[in-house]
């Protein structure tokens, strides 16, 4: 046996289960760190000494089982405690190669394999499964960090955005021994992270502040050893990078830089989307400033030909004329209080209707000097219109109310339940559903509303059965109710549903 242990390369361990004494060969003390010298007065029960306590469990179960005869063999991950004091994944596998007389086990023989890296590549494959699929309320490039702190056993990690010309860098997250710093930005000139740029992985295993004697915080921090890979975009630009920074030399050089080229992908892939967001955030932003300039102008303009109208009026003396202007000046109130709307608004696309119909009712009151003898009710809570909607039924609801104040309440009419018109607006999920009623005189007797020659009437009918193409139902019945129901013909809701 022993020229088997001297002949091979791989950890070997032999084990008297019956006493405890344990035979290694120089690599199974190579592997955690230490020489057969500094273990041989440890040789027994060595073995549990080093290996990690969440890990006996599972080890010993299958250590019975093979004991026992279930398994041909042991096989087993654990990992074991390092001299420097690191965890190192081992694969233990291992047989019976003795029994005593009674069949209990003597001898075991077996093998000591290092899978640290495979076990890291696994991990880090996992946490890039994870983080793809959203796995993580935080943001990710501080998962990121605080993974790659953990995982590598770092004290700081920094990833930065590259900016300008790649001569100065913005911190996006910077962890330092347990928690977050602020972000900053800093010239890249002197320091690690100038050289890094560029390359795949830029590395320096120890001595790194002093081969770096003017990077103050590099100094600030002590730090000694010093692994960074930049961030390439789809064009193959440099546009990031990710440093990782210990106190102490560097132990494994090639798996750093491995798992820090691996998590480069995933990460220039993440900064470059945020700044594919970013991008067009602006574009919208700049989009939705010039929407709303438009409509503050359309209004603007629209005021500008109210004044006109206003002014023209005064000067004529012609009485159902100035009559007729002041009607068409409120038509294009109506217009323009909606442009007013959107220009208020958070969206550029739709108003509140409820709102807008509140401001149009009280605005046509002022506007015929109307008493407080008439009551107006608006009932349109959470109805919402797209522009190409809200124009028309503004402008019908301008002619039926304004037909309403002039015609309903005759002077000297009464009635016990007082003077009132209501305008409402719903949305039954299918379609829009307009009303304005009032408790008046109702239309005079005879009159067939849809083949008048008034103004109002005629233009109520264009809007709602052929602009529209609803359906209008009119109500005699104490007082008058018009009633308009039209289908959104938008594909996308303009409604508060």
């Amino acid at each position: 046996m022993e020229n088997i242990i001297e002949g091979t390369h791989a950890g070997t361990w032999e084990w008297n289960v019956q006493t405890g004494e344990t035979v290694f060969n120089e690599v199974w003390a190579q592997i955690i760190g230490y020489t057969l010298d500094e273990l041989a007065p440890i040789c027994i029960k060595t073995w549990e000494m080093f290996v990690c306590p969440d890990d006996m469990k599972q080890s010993a179960e299958l250590l019975e089982r093979h004991f026992a005869g279930a398994l041909p063999y042991y096989d087993c991950e654990c990992r074991m405690k390092h001299k420097n004091g690191q965890w190192v994944w081992i694969h233990d596998r291992g047989c019976v190669i003795t029994r005593t007389g009674d069949g209990k086990p003597l001898m075991m023989f077996g093998t000591h394999t290092d899978i640290t890296e495979r076990k890291m590549t696994e991990e880090v494959q996992a946490f890039l499964a994870r983080t793809n699929a959203g796995a993580h309320d935080e943001p990710f490039f501080e998962v990121l960090a605080r993974f790659l702190a953990e995982n590598l056993r770092m004290n700081f990690v920094c990833i930065d955005r590259l900016e300008g010309d790649g001569l100065t860098a913005r911190t996006l997250v910077f962890w330092h021994d347990g928690h977050f710093e602020d972000n900053v930005t800093y010239a890249l000139k002197d320091t690690p992270c100038g050289e890094v740029v560029g390359k795949s992985v830029c590395c320096f295993p120890a001595n790194v502040c002093r081969l770096f004697p003017r990077d103050q915080v590099l100094q600030d921090m002590r730090a000694e050893s010093y692994t960074g890979v930049t961030l390439f975009n789809h064009a193959g630009l440099p546009i990031g990078l990710i440093a990782v920074i210990g106190r102490n030399p560097l132990e494994n050089r090639p798996l750093s830089e491995k798992l820090l080229k691996m998590v480069a992908v995933r990460a220039a892939a993440e900064l470059e989307r945020q700044d594919v967001e970013a991008a067009l955030r602006s574009s919208l932003a700049e989009k939705d400033m010039l929407l709303k300039e438009v409509h503050h102008r359309v209004k603007n303009n629209l005021a500008v030909v109210m004044g006109l109208l206003d002014l023209q009026g005064r000067a004529l003396e012609n009485e159902p004329t100035r009559i007729a202007l002041a009607e068409l000046s409120a038509r294009i109130k109506s217009m323009a209080m909606i442009h007013e709307r959107l220009y208020q608004s958070e969206s550029f696309s739709r108003i509140d209707f409820q709102i807008y119909l509140e401001e149009l009712c009280a605005y046509l009151r002022s506007s015929y000097h109307i008493s407080g003898d008439v009551s107006v009710s608006v009932s349109a809570v959470g109805v919402v219109m797209g522009l190409d909607i809200a124009v028309p039924c503004g402008l019908l609801i301008t002619e039926l109310v304004t037909n309403a104040f002039k015609y309903a309440f005759p002077a000297g009419w009464q009635s016990e339940a007082g003077c009132k018109i209501n305008v409402s607006a719903q949305w039954d999920g299918v379609a829009y559903i307009l009303t304005v009623a009032d408790n008046g005189v109702g239309l005079p007797v005879g009159l067939d509303w849809s083949n008048t020659k008034t103004m109002g009437l005629v233009l109520v009918k264009m809007l709602g059965q052929h602009q529209l193409q609803g359906r209008i139902e009119v109500d005699c019945t104490g007082g008058t109710t018009f009633r308009l129901k039209f289908a959104n013909r938008n594909k996308h809701k303009t409604s508060g549903e």
